[in-house]
């Protein structure tokens, strides 16, 4: 299955809202799994340093990731393909 990106930039976000952000967002996959539609969240990756969060999903397409995101407003600046 394709790996995709969530690139996200949260200036000024706690650690604890990128926490929730995140952990949302993964539900949100989760319950789209749920009803037969193939997206995961994989891994996210947090670079405080440049305000900078990436989530790593495998989806059957960028839509699906983006739809995730969209269920539960979070922001995101694009969903790019990724190496495996």
């Amino acid at each position: 299955m394709p790996t995709f990106l969530v690139e996200r930039y949260l200036p000024g976000m706690p650690p604890d809202g990128i926490r929730a952000g995140v952990a949302r967002t993964r539900d949100a996959a989760d319950a789209m799994r749920a009803q037969g539609l193939e997206v995961r969240h994989r891994a996210t990756l947090v670079v405080a340093e440049d305000d900078l969060c990436l989530c790593r999903f495998t989806a059957s397409s960028a839509t699906l990731v983006e739809q995730a995101c969209r269920r539960t407003a979070s922001p995101y600046a694009r969903t790019p393909p990724a190496a495996p």
